[in-house]
């Protein structure tokens, strides 16, 4: 039994406790519990590990155990705290306990993320990547790790960080990600009527940012490759995933070279992608767990403005079953 126990957490908050033997396959998938911290933001928990066997174990935000089931992508938590590095823990026959000291996440880097013509994007994940964080009353550096979240419908993001350096950067389905952008995260100087921030001052360059605060710009074309991942018979299949590489003109499924330029995108509940590329020959493949690589096709792209349609099915005895007994 590993008991983990929290210091320093937020007040009365779920999360999850996890752990897995990354050497073994046997035990790869993550051992989980909920915890909840009491008023002093503390909490402990149990979970049973193999003996002689070595564990990485975390700690997050909770996500509702059931959505992993799903198929589908689980929603996103909220991260009110740094979640902490892993541990390494070595399991022998006695009984072990680790302790993770938490720090809360109260100081928020707002911003909006848009396409290059200025108009926002949605269900972008946003990603805040520490270069350097700061304990607040010795301002010493300290250990700590990042935050992520996702963009709402009007575009606008919170991420819930500590003071201190961090890389932003933003992913979407279907498109390339952003360069990353510098912020650094200071204590609120009682300024929101210029920021519209009552938790944190930031700045961007040494620039203190206000308004929407930062703008995150995405590269969404106006040229999208859309289509349907389908098997053997015509049905889609949910939650595969389309992965287009930029190739040289003439190239095939089988032989090519990469040219630039990639995207990448699950497919929804109907086994519907959309991707967003550019003029020249495109090489789109679909990965689904029954069949490793459903199909593929090459497209080129001539108009700079328009969608190309691309269903990609798999072949009659692409997938089988595995039997047996013991």
């Amino acid at each position: 039994t590993l008991t983990i126990n929290v210091t320093g957490g937020p007040a009365t908050t779920d999360m999850d406790v996890f752990c897995f033997a990354p050497g073994d396959f046997n035990f790869s998938t993550p051992v989980m519990k909920k915890i909840t911290t009491d008023g002093d933001g503390a909490a402990s928990g149990a979970v049973k590990l193999q003996p002689n066997m070595t564990y990485e174990c975390g700690i997050g935000p909770h996500i509702p155990f059931e959505s992993f089931t799903s198929g589908g992508p689980p929603p996103m938590p909220d991260f009110t705290f740094m979640p902490p590095a892993p541990r390494t823990v070595n399991v022998a026959e006695a009984d072990l306990s680790v302790t993770f000291a938490l720090i809360v996440a109260n100081s928020e880097i707002k911003g909006i993320v848009v396409d290059g013509s200025g108009t926002a994007i949605a269900n972008v994940f946003v990603d805040a990547f520490p270069i350097s964080c700061l304990d607040t009353s010795t301002g010493a550096y300290k250990d700590c790790q990042g935050g992520f979240t996702q963009s709402q419908s009007d575009g606008a993001f919170t991420l819930n960080v500590t003071h201190g350096t961090y890389e932003i950067s933003a992913c979407a389905p279907g498109m390339p990600c952003s360069n990353p952008v510098e912020v650094t995260v200071k204590a609120d100087s009682s300024n929101q009527a210029t920021d519209s921030n009552l938790t944190a001052d930031v700045y961007q360059n040494g620039t203190l940012l206000t308004g929407n605060g930062l703008s995150i710009t995405m590269a969404k074309t106006s040229v999208t490759i859309s289509g349907q991942v389908q098997d053997e018979n015509g049905n889609a299949i949910q939650y595969a995933f389309v992965d287009a590489q930029k190739v040289t003109v003439g190239d095939t499924c089988t032989s090519f070279t990469q040219s630039g330029g990639s995207a990448g995108s699950p497919t929804d509940s109907s086994g519907n992608y959309t991707l967003y590329g550019s003029n020249g020959t495109w090489r789109v493949s679909a990965f689904a767990g029954a069949y490793g690589e459903v199909g593929c096709s090459s497209i080129t792209i001539s108009d700079a403005s328009s969608t190309w349609a691309q269903n990609i099915q798999a072949r009659i005895g692409h997938s089988g079953a595995l039997s047996g007994h013991g």
